[in-house]
């Protein structure tokens, strides 16, 4: 990793934790917003997997 590098990852969390600091409503808007967003991915996957094995499920009994 180059120096540049490592101090672009140090600018980045200093502003990440300044921005957070300043703004909780919008922290709090784009952390909800992603775990909305991880659990409709989890809902759709487990609805289609639940999907599939009734229809194999009704196909064996054909």
């Amino acid at each position: 990793m180059s120096k540049k590098s490592k101090t672009d990852w140090a600018w980045l969390l200093k502003m990440a934790w300044r921005d957070s600091r300043r703004s909780k409503s919008r922290l709090f808007l784009f952390i909800s917003s992603i775990i909305i967003g991880i659990a409709a991915l989890v809902a759709i996957n487990s609805f289609s997997d639940n999907l599939k094995d009734d229809i194999n499920s009704q196909a064996k009994e054909l």
